[in-house]
């Protein structure tokens, strides 16, 4: 059984021209979810490149 989520455009490609500057933009969507990068988290350059 496949799910079907509703689909809902998050970005588009427009002209410099025919953008428009004065939409608000959400900002920290995940902070009220509670994520938190622990003190102790380290990963080298490679690690985060995938190489």
């Amino acid at each position: 059984m496949m799910l079907r989520r509703n689909k809902k455009s998050v970005a588009a490609l427009v002209p410099i021209s025919e953008f428009d500057a004065g939409q608000s933009v959400q900002i920290g969507l995940l902070k009220s979810k509670g994520y938190k990068i622990k003190d102790d988290f380290a990963m080298t350059e490679e690690e985060f490149i995938g190489t």
